[in-house]
């Protein structure tokens, strides 16, 4: 399955994961609570605002935001949000799915959350990281020991 490697835009991947989960029926009566759509709202947020403090620190270091082609990158960010996540973008979009579940009121939407986390994993992060290893060497890996790919 290599061929997925890099193939499929992280975006796109959320936004299918989201779609599968907009769509799975609740086996739950679960009450609409407030409470429920104020904490979907809340890790939404966060999401965007994750992303987005990932893409600010790529622009502010005229880097590429294109997940397509690390190969691109002149280089290694590693400052602000980059100090806590290697993978920032990414899980801003796992908190959006996450926000979906919740909003849907779904328990079983964590499957498909976790289905993100091991595509992601798989095809598009152990990928980036061989070619940011190959970009940045010694520099890369001393990162990559110092901060966790997730959280």
């Amino acid at each position: 399955m290599k061929w997925l490697e890099l193939k499929i835009p992280p975006l796109l991947v959320a936004l299918i994961f989201g779609a599968l989960i907009w769509a799975m029926p609740s086996p739950y009566e679960i009450s609409n609570s407030m409470v429920l759509y104020v904490f979907s709202g809340i890790l939404f947020f966060i999401g965007c605002l994750v992303s987005a403090l990932g893409v600010w620190e790529f622009k502010k270091q005229k880097t590429t935001v294109n997940p397509m082609s690390p190969q691109e990158s002149n280089s290694l960010v590693i400052r602000g949000i980059y100090k806590f996540t290697r993978n920032p973008m990414y899980l801003g979009f796992l908190l959006w799915l996450l926000s979906f579940g919740v909003f849907q009121r779904n328990p079983f939407s964590l499957i498909l959350a976790a289905g993100f986390v091991l595509y992601m994993n798989y095809f598009q992060i152990i990928p980036e990281e061989r070619v940011l290893t190959d970009s940045f060497g010694e520099d890369y890996l001393e990162y990559k020991k110092s901060v966790r790919r997730w959280i």
